[in-house]
């Protein structure tokens, strides 16, 4: 198990050493600009997860998980890519960028056809939730229940589809009682043998939990704190609280979105790295 002394001292600086070095490239003119472009996704969130796990100052995780959720918009606008793995989704919208999440959730192509064991209808399912569509997340949990039981070992369906159902009816305690299934030893098990970064943080839980804060369901809002340390929950993360604003960090994506006519703010990170001096949308350029 990786230390959190480790995260600190050596993952975290070692991520923010890579954005330098790829923004670095992009003003010299070396390496492939699309693979510089694609591999700010990776460390963006890689960053956003290590200081989730050390308890950040959450108003910079949020941005950095929507600069993620960005490379990933244009990722799937660009190369053509049908969606995202659900850690990934799930570590994304604690961005609660919902204008971002909507656009990754339209640009999806996930064809059920060819989900053998769950792992796209979860994807799917989870999609609903975010964009709070009740009758397609109906349509989902049918689909993972004609299954049959051919289930990937994270997914433990009877949980899942109270949880779904949950959302459809929008009834709290059916969320609340699926999400305290879901935290119970035997089923965290599974899930830190597969995600290492599950050892610090229920991630997969808190997504739920987040998302039903979203649509006014306040789950474990009276929950001891020392409950919620043994859930692997950490208290600040359990509403949900976007930010008054989610910039734009790097001018490849400014550029992407700016012929979209899409002008969220461009606040350039490293910005003697990108040229700003020299841009007209600084306030300070002349």
């Amino acid at each position: 198990m990786i230390s959190k002394e480790y995260i600190e001292n050596s993952l975290i600086p070692s991520y923010i050493e890579n954005i330098i070095q790829r923004l670095t490239w992009l003003k010299t003119g070396e390496g492939v600009r699309e693979k510089i472009y694609d591999s700010f996704k990776g460390f963006f969130m890689n960053l956003a997860i290590c200081k989730m796990i050390l308890e950040h100052d959450q108003s910079e995780i949020k941005l950095l998980l929507s600069y993620a959720a960005m490379v990933y918009d244009r990722r799937l606008t660009i190369e053509g890519e049908t969606y995202l793995s659900l850690q990934n989704l799930m570590y994304l919208s604690f961005s609660e960028n919902q204008s971002i999440l909507n656009r990754l959730s339209q640009k999806s192509n996930i064809d059920l056809s060819k989900d053998t064991n769950g792992w796209l209808g979860e994807i799917q399912a989870f999609y609903n939730i975010i964009d709070g569509d009740w009758k397609a997340l109906s349509a989902t949990t049918q689909h993972l229940r004609n299954i049959n039981g051919a289930y990937h070992k994270l997914f433990f369906p009877e949980i899942h589809f109270k949880l779904y159902k949950g959302f459809i009816k929008q009834d709290q305690v059916l969320i609340e009682q699926s999400i305290n299934e879901l935290i119970l030893e035997n089923k965290k098990v599974n899930r830190r043998e597969s995600i290492p970064e599950e050892k610090y943080v229920s991630f997969g839980v808190l997504s739920y939990v987040k998302q039903a804060y979203k649509y006014g369901m306040p789950i474990w809002k009276s929950i001891n704190i020392e409950t919620l340390h043994d859930y692997l929950i950490p208290q600040g993360w359990l509403d949900y609280t976007p930010l008054s604003e989610y910039t734009i960090s790097l001018k490849f994506l400014r550029d992407f979105y700016r012929r979209q006519n899409i002008d969220w703010r461009y606040a350039p990170i490293y910005p003697e790295l990108q040229d700003w001096e020299n841009d007209p949308e600084n306030p300070l350029y002349l």
